[in-house]
């Protein structure tokens, strides 16, 4: 079925007008290369920086089971721990976690290491994350409100995506559930026995690999695979009639204690 997968393009970084018409507009994911060449993040970050200059700061871990996939269930959720940086550097080798932290967790000197994109500043609503894991880590089938961009800083990822127009065919855990923006379905190793509307799904592919940044249309689903140890930041955000959808979305989480 992947072998059908429309393979997502790489651009040049286009002009903010350039980018709204042509992607965000019209809903389009898109791979934008060259825009992390100004970071100093990206000359910089290794598992042993974060370890020596970030040890001290407390970040968001989750678990992994034994094929990769992070732990969660619809009665909990996501399975996720706090602990300090240092430690998680110092045990990658032994304990499969992923970092999933806030950025406004870190101090300034984090923040002038990388550089917010053009195309969402100024934005009304806006969020960013530091991810961080190993080889083998998978990120199941989700999908988010905002409008979102990737970028992996070091590391290889692969993502697999469906438009929201295929949100029947991905089977979409219940909004009662601990897990309301998550699918069960499994693009590598599809059950089409319990889900055979999934056999019509249409996905879209994306590797990214150092440098990369990653346009997610809001509301379109993703299933993420880490296929090297992977530096990468995220950004949210949304504009106008949307920020009301995102804010009411990230509220709607935290009452329910869901992952945000």
């Amino acid at each position: 079925m992947l072998e059908e997968a429309v393979t997502i393009p790489r651009i040049a970084p286009p002009t903010r007008e350039a980018f709204y018409e042509q992607y965000i507009r019209p809903r389009r994911p898109v791979i934008v290369t060259g825009l992390l060449a100004k970071w100093p993040g990206t000359r910089l970050w290794s598992p042993e920086y974060f370890r020596d200059i970030y040890g001290d700061v407390r970040v968001s871990v989750a678990g992994r089971q034994r094929d990769g996939n992070l732990v969660m269930d619809l009665e909990r959720g996501l399975n996720y721990r706090e602990m300090a940086l240092r430690d998680y550097v110092a045990s990658m080798a032994t304990d499969p976690l992923y970092v999933v932290a806030e950025i406004k967790r870190f101090p300034q000197r984090f923040h002038d290491e990388l550089r917010e994109p053009e195309y969402c500043k100024g934005a009304m609503w806006r969020r960013s994350k530091l991810w961080f894991g190993s080889r083998g880590t998978i990120t199941q089938t989700h999908r988010g409100a905002p409008e979102n961009l990737y970028s992996v800083v070091r590391g290889h990822k692969r993502f697999v995506l469906y438009p929201p127009s295929q949100t029947r065919r991905v089977y979409p855990y219940s909004l009662l559930s601990k897990l309301p923006n998550f699918s069960p379905v499994d693009p590598w190793r599809p059950d089409y026995t319990r889900y055979p509307l999934f056999r019509d799904a249409e996905p879209y592919v994306a590797d990214l690999h150092d440098g990369d940044t990653l346009f997610i249309p809001t509301f379109w689903w993703h299933h993420v695979s880490t296929l090297e140890p992977t530096i990468a930041v995220n950004f949210w955000w949304s504009r106008g009639v949307a920020v009301l959808i995102s804010a009411a979305a990230h509220v709607y989480k935290q009452v329910r204690g869901l992952s945000t």
